[in-house]
């Protein structure tokens, strides 16, 4: 580490940075769940699955158009775990080739 790296780390040390972070396990119940933004609640879907595409390298979970995981894919396939339906907006997985060209996207909730 040069000495550039040893001054930053000092300054880190020195400058304290606040976050809140709360975690609630809910069993269904929704009596343990801790609300968000303007009290809304968000469930957690779990997805995991193949690849139907061939060339596919990175699975995406995304919420309202932003990646909230992200994954390698291992002998085409995938896990990811996500935020969903919250303020409305519903879990979306992207595959990408390694070229980052996105090669097919899918809802969890649209009927074929």
């Amino acid at each position: 580490m040069g000495m550039r790296g040893i001054v930053v780390m000092a300054l880190l040390c020195l400058c304290p940075i606040a976050a809140d972070a709360r975690l609630a396990i809910s069993g269904n119940d929704g009596k343990q769940l801790q609300p968000g933004e303007d009290g809304k609640v968000a469930q957690m879907t779990l997805v995991w699955g193949t690849a139907l595409v061939a060339g596919g390298a990175v699975a995406t979970a995304e919420l309202a158009q932003l990646a909230v995981d992200q994954a390698l894919l291992t002998e085409d396939r995938f896990t990811l775990i996500a935020p969903d339906d919250y303020r409305g907006d519903l879990l979306e997985i992207r595959l990408w080739g390694r070229s980052g060209s996105e090669l097919a996207h899918e809802s969890l909730y649209e009927e074929d």
